[in-house]
Order: C-alpha cells, then structure tokens, then sequence
C-alpha cells in the first residue's frame, strides 16, 4: 500500500448546504480535498455509523458540498476504510485517528488499498468441457 494523502484537524468549521457549522477533519486523498465530521467520526471509530467524506470548498469560508464516500470501521478492528462513490478504497489507523480525537497528534497518513482486478479467462483458452450428466437431452 502506499501513501496517497492525510488526515488532518482543521482549526476552523465548515458549513453544510442546511447552514449548520460543523467541526471536521481535513482528508487530502491525491490533491483532492475532503471533509470528514469529527461527531461522525468517533461514531465510526466505535463501530456505531459510518462517517460521511464530503467535498470541502474555500468560497467565503468552508463548505460541504454533499456526499463523495463513507468511511466505516474495518473488519479487523484495526483501521477505518475510506469507500468514494468512483471505488476508490483508502485506509488509515485507528489507533491515529483516536490520538487525533483526543488532541495528541494533528494529522495521520491514509494509504491506498489497491483494487483487485478480475481475472477473466483469456479469450483463446480452451472452452469447459461438457460432461455427460450436463449435456442436454437430445431428441430424435
């Protein structure tokens, strides 16, 4: 896996389309900046909810401008996945994501998850065979 982008504490709220100031983290994922909710976050940090990933703009202040992804708590226990709508998958310790809630440390890298490709047969291999239990019925 490697290091694409980082979690960071912003000093300052941003604000969703309904008006409410919100208190977020800052999540730069290969130069696109986003926004996570530090109440959503602890919520997934125990396993409760996922996290919203919204787009963050600087226009007159700081603005969330929907939904790009969820960020939920991984099988293990050990990490939050970062799931966007285009299928990218990102992942980030928890254990660094708790001492940023707690206000001991101000940022923690993400790394990517690479995707997995699925492998189709090549187009020149040799067709399944058929067995007899599986041919059809002929009828004459």
């Amino acid at each position: 896996m490697e290091k694409v982008g980082n979690l960071s504490v912003n000093r300052y709220p941003a604000i969703d389309t309904m008006g409410v100031e919100s208190r977020i983290f800052t999540c730069t994922l290969c130069g696109t900046r986003f926004a996570v909710r530090v109440g959503e976050v602890q919520q997934a940090c125990g396993g409760l909810a996922a996290a919203r990933v919204e787009p963050l703009r600087n226009n007159d202040g700081q603005h969330l401008l929907g939904n790009a992804g969820v960020m939920v708590l991984s099988r293990s226990g050990k990490a939050l996945n970062i799931e966007l709508v285009n299928g990218d998958r990102f992942t980030v310790s928890l254990s660094a994501v708790r001492e940023m809630l707690a206000r001991r440390r101000s940022y923690c890298y993400i790394a990517r998850i690479p995707r997995k490709e699925r492998l189709l047969p090549h187009p020149l291999s040799p067709a399944p065979r058929l067995y007899m239990r599986d041919a059809p019925a002929c009828q004459v």
